[in-house]
């Protein structure tokens, strides 16, 4: 995705990089609220009782 590669660059200048990421939390926000109380207590449910990390052995294979 160019957004990433433009990140990924420092080309953003950080003010630029807030307002941008404070947009995205906004837009997913409005879209769960749309999905309904029901969906959001599924999350919270699979959010706290899932396992902490996923895809251990990518990160690993990533950072080291």
């Amino acid at each position: 995705m160019i957004a990433d590669r433009v990140v990924a660059r420092g080309i953003l200048p950080d003010p630029v990089l807030r307002l941008a990421i404070a947009q995205n939390c906004r837009l997913r926000l409005h879209r769960e609220r749309r999905r309904g109380l029901d969906a959001l207590e599924q999350m919270v449910t699979a959010m706290s009782t899932g396992p902490i990390a996923i895809e251990t052995s990518a990160a690993n294979d990533q950072h080291y």
